[in-house]
């Protein structure tokens, strides 16, 4: 009989380790996920500030070229080409 009650003091142990271990495993994964979070709003806003540098980029580029500072004609007007075409399309866009 003396066995009978240590194996169940015993298994009440572990059942409580268990249900402890749980718990902080449930606050670990809280804590992930909000941080996980956190990092795709940063990657997001990263990616927005990439897109608007390489914008910038472009137009400096373009700026160079157009005064004279580069000898690329051709790549000056291939880039005022493609921006006349995208404010094209964003007229057409307008007018629908």
């Amino acid at each position: 009989m003396v066995d009978i009650n240590k194996m169940i003091s015993d298994i009440e142990l572990k059942a409580h380790q268990l249900s402890h271990h749980y718990q902080d495993l449930l606050s670990e994964n809280q804590i992930l996920k909000a941080e996980n979070e956190k990092l795709k709003t940063k990657v997001s806003e990263l990616n927005q500030e990439n897109k608007i540098l390489i914008e910038k980029n472009k137009i400096h580029h373009i700026a160079g070229v157009a005064s004279g500072k580069r000898t690329n004609t051709t790549e000056a007007k291939r880039k005022i080409n493609e921006f006349v075409r995208e404010i094209d399309k964003c007229i057409s866009l307008l007018n629908q």
